[in-house]
């Protein structure tokens, strides 16, 4: 049920559907440890890491946070 993401979708949007995939399959199982750490870069980036049983990094410009709002 995983879903590829889009190359078109936002870094932002791609992190977030990574995170609540891995919540909803954590939950399915019963079990799950998930953790999220952020981190600004030298070149402003959101170095954004989602820690569950493999990392998956995502860079997010800070471009893409000022549309979220």
């Amino acid at each position: 049920m995983d879903k590829k993401p889009n190359p078109e979708t936002s870094a932002l949007a791609r992190a977030l559907a990574k995170i609540e995939a891995e919540v909803r399959e954590g939950v399915s199982h019963g079990h799950f440890d998930l953790a999220i750490t952020c981190k600004i870069s030298n070149s402003g980036k959101r170095d954004l890491v989602v820690k569950a049983g493999k990392n998956h990094r995502f860079l997010i410009p800070e471009s893409e946070l000022q549309q979220s709002v």
